[in-house]
């Protein structure tokens, strides 16, 4: 079983607009931190949701949803578990957040 520590994705989404920020690979498992940065001044509005494989995205995806952020302000979610094929989707309504996500995928 192979593991590889890494950055797996990055965005900053436009504003209003649902983004796709991992997908996890086939035949692989990952475990997964998402780190989110306002870097604007003013306050945003943030999403963030995971998707089962073979799904859309739903309203019972979200694990996070419009939630405030205050400007220049991060956060973080720790431990997110994911199977292949899963998926995380990101928002940012004013469009100044960014996500990065790192962690272990176990092949």
């Amino acid at each position: 079983m192979a593991t590889a520590n890494k950055i797996l994705g990055r965005v900053k989404p436009a504003s209003i607009t649902n983004t796709s920020l991992y997908t996890v690979p086939v035949v692989t498992q990952a475990n997964v931190n998402i780190f989110i940065a306002n870097q604007g001044s003013g306050e945003d509005q943030i999403r963030v949701a995971i998707t089962p494989s073979g799904s859309a995205l739903a309203a019972t995806d979200y694990i996070i949803y419009d939630i405030a952020l205050a400007g220049n302000s991060s956060q973080q979610l720790t431990g997110i578990a994911l199977a292949a094929s899963d998926f995380i989707t990101v928002y940012s309504l004013n469009g100044t957040t960014s996500f990065v996500a790192t962690g272990i995928e176990i092949s």
